[in-house]
């Protein structure tokens, strides 16, 4: 019965996502780590993600204090090729001092930039001497934060920022290991993410068959 729920639940969210092109607006509220982590599943390119983050700034995101990370699931169809940016000349934005992280699915570091101002941008390649490189096709996670708010492996920064604006490898004294908390004080606003070389999630076979219903379903309505 519970994995009909979800389904039930999952299908409420996402099919008018499935179908509506290729940006993800947050649904409810995207976790902060990898078990919590909202998985964008859709067909097709991925340009952009679009969201939230609420809380009561510059504390540090504890307990009922605020929701100061987004992270997501996607997919990295042209590592060659891929970015991910708030930055206003590539197609994001940000009401805030935003951050990005890339991690691998076991939860490790892979790329992160502290970004200047409004703006933060990842590319596939680090430039901080670390050698960080994205290469492999496959599914990450993605996630925004705004001010110093970093993630954290134990008691140790997974990301070593010694450059302004770098894009750095897990260079910081825990970046051997998954990220397991964040911490830093943090900030809130609105956000979109512009990605290239990103892809939907495919959604399990099931799953799939029941959104194309609810997607024919929407159309034969106009």
């Amino acid at each position: 019965m519970f994995h009909r729920v979800t389904a039930v639940v999952a299908i409420a969210s996402c099919s008018h996502i499935a179908c509506s092109g290729p940006e993800w607006p947050e649904v409810g509220d995207a976790g902060s780590l990898p078990g919590t982590a909202q998985s964008v599943i859709g067909v097709g390119p991925l340009s952009k993600i679009s969201g939230q983050l609420e809380g009561v700034p510059p504390l540090p995101d504890r307990g009922l204090m605020g929701d100061f990370q987004d992270m997501y699931r996607i997919r990295i169809n042209n590592p060659a090729a891929f970015f991910a940016s708030t930055d206003l000349f590539l197609g994001g934005s940000s009401t805030f001092d935003s951050n990005l992280f890339l991690f691998t699915l076991d939860g490790r570091g892979l790329l992160a930039n502290l970004g200047i101002g409004l703006s933060a941008t990842i590319t596939s390649l680090s430039n901080d001497g670390s050698n960080a490189e994205l290469v492999a096709p496959g599914e990450y996670y993605l996630a925004i934060t705004g001010g110093l708010n970093v993630p954290v492996a134990g008691p140790e920064q997974i990301f070593s920022f010694l450059i302004p604006n770098e894009i750095s490898g897990p260079d910081g004294p825990g970046g051997a290991f998954p990220i397991t908390d964040w911490a830093g004080p943090g900030q809130i606003g609105f956000y979109q993410i512009a990605l290239q070389g990103a892809v939907f999630i495919p959604a399990p076979a099931s799953l799939a068959l029941l959104l194309l219903g609810a997607c024919t379903c929407k159309r034969r309505r106009y």
